[in-house]
C-alpha cells in the first residue's frame, strides 16, 4: 500500500484521524453540558476535513470525497490546533483554506493559521467566518532523481561521446542547475574523473568538458562531452548533485545529493544506429482496416498510363496529406535522439523521372515514437516482434509523382544518417502524391437556333494526367476526351442553362468549375445619353433606346443607395424617362442607377449614372489667403478643403475690387492652391472670392479676400515725367495774379508769385500730402507711389484770391 499523509485536529482534546487508502477513524465526541454545547454550537464554524492526494506521491487509491465531522459533533470551537505528519520523500509547502461550497478558491485572511511548531506542520486555525470551512495542509513531492541513461552494476565502459541523461519526478527551477567550479562555488552539479593508478589516484575537474543541456519542462538534464569525449578517455566519471537543486513550483530542496558513476573508454563512438531496410513500411492510416503500401518503391503502369491506387497519398479536411512511416533503429549504447525525414520526388505523374528535388524536413525528437497505440502499428509488433517507431508525417512536396520519404535517424552522440546515406542504404519507402487537376478556363459558348445546339468550348488545364472533362447540366450529361477543349450538346432548348465543368485525372481526382449560359440570339443593344437629376422627392432619368435593335423588348432599372430598388418597363420609342419617386433629401446621399435593355433571356450592358439627393451645402473653405507676384503679374490663391466627406471641388472667382467678374474656376478638392495669371495692374486691387461645391452641386457661402495688385517701384530705378510748364489757374485769373508753378528737374515742383506762403498747400490726386503745407516746393518720393499717372494740385493765394494750379507727373520703373 502506497503512503498517504498522516494528520491530526486538536481541539481541547486531541483529536487523530489517521489516514489510510480509502478509510478514516471517525473522531471522538467531547464531553460538554448540554447548555455549554448550546452556545459552542451558535458561534463555531463548520468545518469539513479534505485528505487529499500528495502530488507526485503515486498511490492508486487516493482517499475520494469529503471526510464530514459526525451528525453529533457537526461544528468545532475556534480557535483550534490542527497538525499533520509529512510523509517521507514529501515536503510541506502550506495551509489552505476553502470554503465547502467553493472549493476551488482559496481562502484569504477570512482563515487565519499560526504556526505551532518550527516546521509549520501543527497550527492553530482561526476562523473569522461562520461558514463550513475545508482546510487542507498542501504538500509536493521532494525534487530527487528517478531515473537515468547509466548502466547499474556492470562493468560496462561507456564511449567518450556518451551523453549522460538523468530525469528528475518533479519540474526542477532551471536557475538551481549549474556546474560546481571555482568560478561558480554555489554550482549543484559537480564532475569529477579519476585516471591514475594506485590507491589514491588524483580527482580532477571535469566540469568544463560536459556541455548542461536542460529539459524547459524541467524533467531532465543532458551532459554532453563538449569535445567528441577525447580528454575523457580511460577516466573513471562521477557525477555528484547536490541538495541546491530546487524545485521549480515550490521551496523544496533535494533532500541529499546523488552520486553517479561510470567508466569512460578509450574513444568517442562513431557507429551509425542501426535500420533494418526490411522493416520499413509505410502507410496510409494507423486505423483498423488499413494496411503495409506492398512494396518500398512504385511502379507506373505505362500502357495504361496508372499507378496503383493503394499508394495514392489522402487529403483530409485541410487539404494536408500524411503518409505513417513505421521502422526499427536502435543502438546498444546510445539511445535513438531524432529523427529526420527527407522527401524527394524521383517521378512525376506521368512516370517520367525527374531529379534534384530534394526537400528536407524539421527532426523529429524521440518523444514517444516508439509505441504500438495503434490498430497498425500493433499488427507490426506483432508480425516482427518489434515495437516499431511510428511518425505521422505531413507531405511538404507540392508537386505531384512519387515522393520517396527516407529515413534518417541520429542517436544521441550526434551520430546519423544524411541524405546520401539514407539513399544508398535503402532506408526510403516511396508513395504517390496524386494532385486535383487544375479547372479548365476560358470557358464560351455558342447556341444554333435553327439546329437546336450549343457549342461549349474551353482550355484544358496542363496537367499531365488529365483524362476527361465531365459535363453536366439539370438535363443532362456530356463528356470530352483530355484535347478536345469543346463539346457540341444536342436538342437544347433557349434558356439559361448552368453547366458545370470537371477535369477528371487519371486517378478519379475532380476539379469542378461552373459556367452560366443563355441559349439565345444576340445580345440587345444597350441605353446610350443616359441622364440624371433630383428633383422634389424623386429621381428624374432619360435616355436614348437602341435604334432598330429586334432583340431588345423592356427596360430594366436598378439603382442602390439610401434605398436599393429595381424596376421594368416596356420599351418605348427612340427616347424614354422614367421617376424613381420617394427618395427623401439628406445630407451626402447618393444614388446610382443601372439602366439596361433586355429580353426573356438576356440583358445587355448596363448605363449608368449617379445622382445625389442632397439639398444640403457643405462648410465653405477655411483660411482663403491671397498674395500678388508683380514679376509674373499673379495671384496666387491658397486656402484648406472643409472636411465635408461629399466634398467634390472648390470654385473661385475674381475681378477688379469693386468691379465685375473677370474669371472663375474650379479646383478639385485636396488641390487647395491656385494662380490667377493675367492680372491688371489697378489701384483698386482684386477680390477674390472661394465657394465650396459638393457633388450634389451645393454651393455653400462664399468667402472673399483683397489683394493690392498696383506695383511699387523696386527703388530708386524711376522716372518721373512732368507737364513742363504749361499750367493753367482755376479760376479764371485776373490780370493782377503773378502765381506761376514749373518743374524743376525729374522730381521737384516749385510754385511762385503767391501772396502768402502759408496759404500753399499741396495734393495729389485730390488728397493732401502730410508734410507738404506752407512749402513753395514738391518734392515727388517715387517709393510712395504706384506705377501709373497721378495729378498734382497746388493750391495758393494771389491776388486775394486762392487759386489752384494742375500737373500730371508719372511714375514708370
Amino acid at each position: 500500500m502506497k503512503t498517504v499523509r498522516f494528520f491530526a485536529l486538536i481541539c481541547g482534546a486531541t483529536l487523530m484521524l489517521a489516514g489510510c487508502d480509502l478509510f478514516l477513524n471517525a473522531p471522538e465526541k467531547d464531553a460538554r453540558s448540554g447548555a455549554e454545547y448550546e452556545v459552542w454550537l451558535a458561534k463555531a464554524p463548520h468545518l469539513t476535513v479534505r485528505m487529499e492526494l500528495v502530488p507526485g506521491s503515486g498511490t492508486a487509491n487516493p482517499p475520494a470525497g469529503l471526510i464530514t465531522l459526525p451528525e453529533n459533533r457537526p461544528k468545532l470551537e475556534v480557535p483550534f490546533n490542527a497538525s499533520f505528519t509529512v510523509n517521507p520523500g514529501f515536503g510541506f509547502v502550506e495551509w489552505r483554506a476553502y470554503r465547502a461550497a467553493a472549493p476551488g478558491v482559496p481562502l484569504g485572511t477570512e482563515v487565519q493559521f499560526k504556526s505551532l511548531n518550527a516546521s509549520g506542520t501543527e497550527v492553530e486555525v482561526k476562523i473569522l467566518i461562520n461558514e463550513e470551512i475545508t482546510i487542507t495542509p498542501f504538500c509536493a513531492a521532494l525534487p530527487t532523481v528517478t531515473d537515468h541513461n547509466l548502466p547499474n552494476a556492470t562493468f560496462q565502459r561507456l564511449p567518450t561521446n556518451y551523453p549522460v541523461e538523468i530525469w528528475f519526478n518533479t519540474p526542477i527551477d532551471p536557475e538551481s542547475l549549474s556546474f560546481l567550479n571555482t568560478a561558480k562555488p554555489q554550482g549543484t552539479i559537480a564532475i569529477t574523473g579519476k585516471a591514475d593508478q594506485g590507491m589514491n589516484p588524483t580527482v580532477r575537474d571535469l566540469t568544463d568538458q560536459y556541455d548542461l543541456q536542460k529539459d524547459p519542462a524541467g524533467l531532465w538534464i543532458r551532459l554532453e562531452p563538449v569535445r567528441n569525449g577525447f580528454s575523457l578517455s580511460n577516466y573513471n566519471i562521477t557525477l555528484e548533485l547536490g541538495t541546491g537543486i530546487r524545485s521549480r513550483d515550490y521551496p523544496l530542496y533535494m533532500v541529499e545529493s546523488r552520486a553517479l558513476s561510470y567508466g569512460a573508454a578509450d574513444g568517442p563512438d562513431l557507429n551509425f544506429p542501426v535500420v533494418d531496410t526490411n522493416l520499413i513500411k509505410g502507410a496510409l492510416g494507423l486505423a483498423e482496416g488499413n494496411v503495409f503500401f506492398p512494396g518500398r518503391t512504385i511502379s507506373y503502369n505505362s500502357a495504361g498510363r496508372t499507378w496503383p491506387a493503394e499508394y495514392a497519398l489522402k487529403s483530409d479536411e485541410t487539404g494536408k496529406r500524411t503518409v505513417y512511416l513505421l521502422f526499427d533503429a536502435y543502438k546498444t549504447s546510445a539511445m535513438i535522439k531524432e529523427i529526420t525525414i527527407t522527401e524527394e520526388r524521383v517521378m512525376d505523374i506521368a512516370g517520367r523521372a525527374v531529379t534534384a528535388e530534394i526537400l528536407p524536413s524539421p527532426a523529429y525528437p524521440n518523444e514517444n515514437l516508439r509505441n504500438a497505440d495503434s490498430p497498425l502499428a500493433l499488427k507490426y509488433a506483432q508480425e516482427f516482434l518489434k515495437t516499431p517507431f511510428v511518425i505521422a508525417h505531413t507531405v511538404q512536396t507540392v508537386k505531384e509523382g512519387v515522393i520517396r520519404f527516407y529515413i534518417q535517424p541520429r542517436d544521441s552522440f550526434g551520430i546519423g544518417y544524411s541524405y546520401v546515406d539514407a539513399n544508398t542504404r535503402g532506408l526510403y519507402v516511396e508513395a504517390l502524391l496524386d494532385l486535383p487537376p487544375e479547372p479548365v478556363t476560358g470557358m464560351g459558348g455558342a447556341y444554333n437556333r435553327a439546329a437546336g445546339t450549343i457549342t461549349l468550348s474551353w482550355t484544358d488545364p496542363a496537367n499531365a494526367d488529365l483524362d476527361h472533362i465531365d459535363i453536366s447540366w439539370a438535363g443532362g450529361t456530356a463528356k470530352a476526351n483530355a484535347g478536345e477543349q469543346r463539346a457540341v450538346l444536342a436538342v437544347m432548348a433557349p434558356g439559361l442553362y448552368n453547366f458545370t465543368l470537371t477535369a477528371v485525372d487519371k486517378g478519379g481526382n475532380r476539379s469542378p468549375v461552373a459556367f452560366s449560359f443563355h441559349a439565345d440570339t444576340t445580345i440587345p443593344n444597350p441605353v446610350s445619353n443616359l441622364q440624371g437629376h433630383y428633383d422634389s422627392n424623386s429621381i428624374i432619368l432619360s435616355w436614348n433606346n437602341p435604334e432598330g435593335d429586334d432583340e431588345a423588348e423592356k427596360i430594366v432599372i436598378s439603382w442602390t443607395g439610401t434605398d436599393n430598388g429595381s424596376a421594368t418597363v416596356g420599351l418605348s420609342g427612340t427616347t424614354q424617362s422614367y421617376d424613381i419617386s420617394g427618395i427623401a433629401a439628406a445630407d451626402r446621399a447618393a444614388y446610382t442607377i443601372t439602366v439596361k435593355t433586355a429580353n426573356n433571356l438576356k440583358e445587355s450592358d448596363g448605363a449608368s449614372v449617379t445622382v445625389y439627393p442632397d439639398r444640403t451645402a457643405p462648410s465653405p473653405p477655411h483660411t482663403v489667403t491671397t498674395s500678388y507676384d508683380k514679376g509674373t503679374r499673379e495671384i496666387a490663391v491658397s486656402w484648406t478643403d472643409p472636411v465635408d466627406a461629399d466634398l467634390q471641388e472648390i470654385l473661385l472667382e475674381w475681378g477688379i475690387n469693386g468691379g465685375a467678374i473677370a474669371g472663375t474656376q474650379r479646383v478639385s478638392r485636396g488641390q487647395q492652391v491656385y494662380r490667377i495669371t493675367g492680372v491688371v495692374s489697378d489701384s483698386q486691387g482684386y477680390m477674390v472670392r472661394a465657394y465650396a461645391v459638393d457633388r450634389a452641386g451645393n454651393q455653400s457661402t462664399g468667402i472673399s479676400t483683397t489683394v493690392e495688385t498696383e506695383i511699387l517701384p523696386s527703388g530708386g530705378s524711376f522716372t518721373v515725367n512732368g507737364p513742363g510748364e504749361k499750367i493753367s489757374l482755376s479760376p479764371s485769373p485776373e490780370t493782377s495774379v503773378s502765381l506761376s508753378f514749373k518743374k524743376n528737374g525729374s522730381r521737384m515742383y516749385t510754385v511762385s508769385g503767391y501772396d502768402d506762403a502759408s496759404s500753399i498747400q499741396w495734393l495729389v490726386d485730390g488728397n493732401p500730402v502730410d508734410g507738404t503745407d506752407k512749402s513753395s516746393t514738391f518734392t515727388v518720393n517715387a517709393q510712395n507711389y504706384f506705377v501709373r499717372d497721378y495729378t498734382l494740385t497746388v493750391m495758393a493765394k494771389s491776388g486775394g484770391r486762392v487759386y489752384s494750379l494742375v500737373a500730371v507727373f508719372t511714375i514708370t520703373e
